[in-house]
């Protein structure tokens, strides 16, 4: 349903997109005197346009997030793509000799009208709320609103002056709406691979390191200490990318983060000016209908390069490379946040563990962070540092402050960290009930990996702390295998440590007890290592964000686990 949702959002948005370039081609022969039309009813096709327009452009906007109730907005352009089919069949097909024609916008009106009718669930509606203001993020909502409506006035302006220059000099272009779903994706694709290559060579270049590389469907994955390849259909649609680059050494210059940053947009400029000069110089002879692609490649390139350059803040959360660069220069506290995850995170890289981070910075960041994913993400992280230093009072009090924020908070936790719940309860609280009531939420998630040494060790306690010792032992042999299988590096030797007391646990049991009372433990600044849960510092970009009426970006930044 998701992905329907998607493509669906994706035809609206494109739809909008003709729509308003139509519009405005109707008021330029409404307006300029070398068109001999009558007023009256070059007025009325202009106003019947823009209603069209306004509808379309209207349904691509409310249906950016889920919503508890239905989208009027996006049922009305599905009756709209229901009437254009049924008029193909009816009417239009003796213009373009087919039939065929009009059953794609019939699909697509059935399938609109049978999606946004539906109620989203509450749990979806929570994960889409906008994030909380943060001070000192060096960003305003101005600026993300004036991203985009400039860059939709700049998508417009560009269309319109390369659909001109393409008939001018008879190229053929604009071949219908799926042609240019599918000439408009693989151009964003490209895009986005490019952008992310750009952040990507230069961190190698600086040897930071790589946790992750993301460009579309194409993912690349590193975990265990080994990288992992995986097609994800959806990419195909919901075109993002994303870079895990962790700067491993806390006294590298901030000079090369910041370049590696820059080295996005950099890259999508230059092959900006490329596709531009290929565009061009372009003739039927050599083009043909590869045109529109060349040309798309060439503003979406200079849309990312341009937009993503200015500071401001997604509406999920997430911050463009000039925000981040800001941050970076002027020292925000933001900055901190992405500091203390790139910490986190080099835990899978390197020696250090858990217990060698800083437990005070990673307590103040997640502090800025009451509401949000990224605040109890960094207090699981606080408890795994307790756990491996020993300090397991205060390991429990950091678990209850993240169960607390994710009670109070609304927020949609990924399923794989509910695994940290069932073991806190399990293996720390000895609270049999609290651990199986995670569990059940864990199983009632989405895109749970099952393979994953968390999720195993989780079981085995579990099964343990309810006397199911024949589960709890065939759990943990898994776990032991995947720990055999791991590199040596900190948070893997963490695992290892952890998985031996789980051992001692299930030889000698020890009985389950009463859910402790929540008590404010007074925890003295010492050095601190993070957690073995590993931050999503992915720099994130969406391409989609940039166009408001087709497509739009999203920048690349460190994003919530």
């Amino acid at each position: 349903m998701r992905l329907l949702k998607s493509i669906l959002r994706w035809c609206l948005g494109v739809q909008a997109l003709i729509m308003s370039i139509e519009t405005v081609r109707t008021i330029v022969r409404l307006v300029h005197p070398r068109y001999h039309v009558s007023p009256v009813r070059q007025g009325l096709v202009a106003a019947l346009v823009a209603l069209l327009s306004l509808t379309f452009s209207m349904a691509w906007f409310t249906t950016r997030r889920p919503r508890a109730t239905r989208n009027p907005w996006a049922i009305a352009a599905s009756v709209l793509y229901i009437a254009e089919g049924l008029a193909y069949f009816q009417f239009l097909y003796r213009y373009i000799h087919s039939r065929e024609a009009g059953i794609v916008p019939l699909a697509i009106g059935i399938c609109g009208v049978f999606v946004f009718s539906r109620r989203e669930t509450v749990e979806a509606v929570n994960a889409a709320k906008k994030p909380a203001s943060i001070a000192g993020d060096r960003t305003s909502i101005w600026s993300r609103r004036a991203v985009n409506w400039l860059s939709g006035i700049a998508q417009i302006a560009a269309v319109t002056f390369l659909s001109r220059w393409a008939h001018a000099h008879h190229i053929p272009h604009g071949r219908g709406l799926v042609p240019i779903v599918i000439i408009v994706s693989c151009a964003l694709l490209v895009v986005t691979l490019v952008h992310e290559c750009g952040h990507a060579l230069l961190a190698l270049h600086y040897r930071m390191g790589m946790l992750s590389f993301r460009a579309g469907p194409l993912h690349w994955r590193k975990r265990q200490g080994r990288w992992e390849f995986k097609f994800h259909l959806a990419g195909l649609w919901e075109i993002s990318g994303g870079v895990g680059a962790v700067v491993i050494d806390p006294q590298r210059p901030r000079g090369e983060e910041i370049r590696m940053i820059l080295a996005g947009p950099v890259a999508n400029l230059a092959l900006g000016v490329v596709a531009l000069w290929a565009a061009l110089r372009g003739h039927p002879f050599y083009y043909g209908m590869s045109w529109d692609f060349v040309a798309y490649v060439a503003l979406f390139s200079f849309i990312a390069a341009v937009f993503n350059l200015v500071p401001f803040r997604s509406e999920e959360g997430s911050y463009s490379d000039g925000a981040r660069i800001l941050q970076i220069l002027t020292k925000s506290p933001l900055d901190d946040y992405h500091r203390v995850s790139a910490s986190i995170a080099s835990t899978v890289l390197t020696q250090r563990r858990p217990r060698d981070l800083d437990i005070a910075a990673i307590e103040r960041v997640a502090g800025l962070f009451p509401a949000e994913m990224r605040g109890l993400h960094l207090q699981l992280c606080a408890g795994h540092y307790y756990e491996d230093s020993g300090r397991l009072p205060e390991a429990k009090a950091s678990l209850a402050a993240a169960e607390s924020m994710y009670n109070n908070g609304g927020i949609a936790l990924p399923g794989q960290l509910h695994t940290c719940f069932v073991i806190g309860h399990a293996h720390l609280n000895r609270d049999a009930a609290a651990a199986r009531r995670w569990w059940d939420r864990m199983q009632a998630a989405k895109n749970v990996d099952r393979t994953t040494f968390d999720y195993h060790l989780s079981e085995a306690v579990l099964s343990g702390i309810e006397g199911r010792r024949q589960d709890a032992e065939a759990a943990w042999q898994k776990a032991e295998a995947v720990t055999q299988r791991s590199p040596h590096f900190g948070t893997y030797e963490f695992d290892r440590e952890r998985c031996a007391r789980v051992r001692k646990d299930l030889t000698n049991p020890a009985p389950a007890l009463a859910p402790p009372v929540p008590t404010r433990v007074v925890r003295p600044p010492a050095p601190v290592t993070a957690p073995h849960i590993q931050p999503d510092t992915e720099e994130r970009w969406d391409p989609l964000k940039l166009i408001r009426a087709a497509a739009s970006l999203e920048r690349v930044g460190t994003d919530p686990a």
